[in-house]
């Protein structure tokens, strides 16, 4: 679910407490005290599905995956130190995967994840015609990894 301004505003006032036992932080806690972070993800138009910006929203979160220093520089609170980021794509990704390229910055600058692998799968589309007409047909459900 996206952050809306009544969400930022409830968010706020409780980070202003240090009171991060409310749901809304249940998913920044959880990634915080991950050993390693697996991001799966479809390469559409140019990055990734919204649903994975709302949840980088949400594990973003001052006080429990990262503190700013009296400099003003974020601070990792994570535990992890290995990203990898899973992508598939029916063309080809070419020279800037700029959704993972995003994930690699903010991974790096506020969880302090160094080691930051890539996975691609691209050029599906080139493979669909080799398929028999019934897999063609066929679609696999969607799913999110949090709700």
């Amino acid at each position: 679910m996206p952050v809306c301004e009544k969400t930022l505003t409830h968010r706020d006032e409780c980070i202003a407490r240090g009171d991060f036992s409310d749901p809304f932080f249940s998913y920044a806690k959880q990634f915080a005290q991950a050993d390693e972070i697996v991001i799966s993800a479809p390469y559409w138009d140019l990055l990734f599905p919204a649903s994975l910006r709302a949840y980088i929203e949400r594990v973003c979160v001052t006080g429990v995956t990262f503190a700013y220093t009296e400099q003003g520089v974020p601070q990792s609170l994570c535990k992890a130190k290995r990203l990898t980021y899973v992508t598939t794509a029916g063309g080809f990704i070419g020279e800037h995967h700029l959704g993972f390229e995003y994930i690699q910055a903010v991974a790096a600058q506020f969880f302090g994840i160094r080691d930051i692998r890539l996975v691609k799968a691209e050029g599906l589309r080139a493979c669909l015609p080799l398929l028999p007409p019934t897999a063609r047909k066929h679609r696999l459900p969607t799913s999110t990894a949090w709700s």
